[in-house]
Formats: C-alpha cells, sequence, structure tokens
C-alpha cells in the first residue's frame, strides 16, 4: 500500500510521522515497562511504529468491552501516540471513541478486523488486523495489509 493510505489510516497528525518511515526500520514493541493488573473485560495493547523525524511512536490502546456479552456502548477505547525524541510539543496524540469488529479482508474473507472509529471529528478510523490473541497489526481503510505491517503491531499485554 502506498503512503496515501497510511496517512488516511492513522489520522493526520500521528501519521504524518510514521508516512514517512513507511519501509524504514522500527524499534522493537515496547513490552518491557511493568504494567499494573488490566480490569476484567479490558485489553490493553502495546507496540513502537516507526518514525522519520523522531526515534518511535509509542502506541498504547485500552480497549473496554471485551467481553462476548459486552453490548456496543460498552465498546470503548482510548488510544495514545507518544514521539520519542523529539521537540515537538504538540506531536502527541490522543483519541477516545467505539470499536467494533468484521470479518474479511481482501486477500482473507474469514480474519477479523478490529475498527476504532473515534468521537473527535478530527479523528480518523483505525483498522487493525486481529493477527492472533495477542497482535493487532495496522492495516490500511481499504484493509489491505502494508508491506511493513510486522513494524505495525501492537501486542496484548
Amino acid at each position: 500500500m502506498g503512503i496515501k493510505s497510511l496517512v488516511t489510516a492513522f489520522g493526520v497528525a500521528l501519521t504524518l510521522a510514521v508516512a514517512g518511515c513507511a519501509t524504514e526500520s522500527g524499534g522493537p514493541l515496547n513490552t518491557t515497562s511493568a504494567a499494573p493488573a488490566i480490569p476484567a473485560g479490558e485489553a490493553l495493547y502495546k507496540g513502537t511504529f516507526p518514525c522519520r523525524s523522531c526515534s518511535g511512536i509509542d502506541v498504547s490502546l485500552t480497549m473496554k468491552g471485551m467481553d462476548p456479552s459486552s453490548t456496543s456502548q460498552s465498546r470503548t477505547f482510548d488510544i495514545n501516540a507518544v514521539h520519542r525524541g523529539t521537540d515537538y510539543s504538540n506531536s502527541d496524540q490522543h483519541y477516545t471513541g467505539r470499536w467494533f469488529t468484521q470479518t474479511g479482508i481482501p486477500t482473507d474473507p474469514q480474519a477479523k478486523v478490529v475498527v476504532l472509529k473515534p468521537d473527535q471529528q478530527d479523528g480518523h478510523t483505525y483498522y487493525f488486523l486481529q493477527r492472533n490473541n495477542k497482535v493487532l497489526e495496522l492495516i490500511s481503510p481499504q484493509l489491505y495489509t502494508f508491506e511493513n505491517g510486522s513494524m505495525l503491531r501492537l501486542k496484548r499485554q
């Protein structure tokens, strides 16, 4: 997928940094910090995305309403993106909203996709392919994976 798709996929301010690095090496998943206990029905995902103008973008996604019996109203998320090693005071991003799942991508009709729809009007809808029970990978709004998809993964804590 092209850089334009990546920009559309992850919000204007955040993806401008990621888009410039779409084919560069990124840092490893950020799983070394001790995390507090996660309440039942919640999931925490973390990872570090590549960034041309900083040393990486630490992404943290908290999803609530993970129980199969959860209603659509209780399925909420918080996503934070913090740019490391930069002097840009307005580069960090925070969005909240609702999430849902859908089935199928062009290359796999059975694939599970997690869709994050921010409450903020300037927020873009995010699409993550569920690789397994522990890994979400950012994909394009057209539901295609990126060549560097392994660098755009969040790991469940």
